[in-house]
């Protein structure tokens, strides 16, 4: 992609040097998918360091898993709902819901695929998970603070009221994206979930 083709997807709120920024994480991710950084810096104290944002991962999530008949309390989950749904200054009237998707480790969706398909067709599919061309899943390279691939499977949504989260003291944030990594989130959830040019006749 060129620089101007780049410019002209931009958002509109990014100018000068975060503009500039933005477009090198791109051109470094065309070079490779895991070149580009994903990530904040776990040990850089920023404004959104307590807050809740899209494309968070915070840890402790409790969901239940109705194939097992089971409930967990320590699933790490990216936060899918947008920041203004969850943050603690908006005030409402009927209480906001945190939707969530569970990290899973890559090795995880390895050894699911090699069930089911040859060695070579998991490759295949893992290397178009890691660039990002799988519409289910977002994959998040191993970069601090992670220390092991992961994908986000946009397809297993689960939701917590906001309130009841926020309150308890297992609570607390993993790690934010990088303004790439949401930028590239945001693609993922528009491509996943709203498919203007799906050819059905309604």
């Amino acid at each position: 992609m060129l620089d101007n083709e780049i410019s002209n997807h931009l958002p509109f709120y990014l100018t000068g040097d975060p503009a500039d920024a933005l477009k090198s994480a791109i051109r470094d991710f065309q070079r490779s998918p895991t070149n580009a950084k994903y990530f904040i810096q776990s040990n850089k104290r920023t404004e959104f360091s307590d807050v809740m944002l899209q494309g968070d991962i915070w840890k402790n999530f409790p969901i239940y898993d109705f194939s097992s008949d089971n409930r967990r309390n320590d699933i790490s989950g990216i936060v899918v709902s947008n920041s203004c749904d969850v943050s603690r200054e908006n005030k409402r009237e009927i209480p906001a819901k945190i939707s969530f998707c569970p990290l899973v480790p890559l090795s995880k969706i390895e050894t699911l695929l090699a069930k089911e398909v040859d060695k070579k067709s998991v490759e295949s599919k893992i290397e178009s998970i890691k660039r990002q061309q799988t519409t289910q899943f977002f994959y998040l390279p191993a970069q601090e603070p992670l220390n092991v691939d992961c994908v986000i499977n946009l397809s297993d949504i689960h939701s917590i009221d906001a309130g009841y989260y926020c309150k308890s003291a297992s609570s607390s944030k993993f790690l934010t994206l990088s303004q790439f990594g949401f930028y590239l989130l945001t693609f993922k959830l528009s491509v996943h979930f709203c498919r203007q040019h799906e050819n059905v006749q309604r």
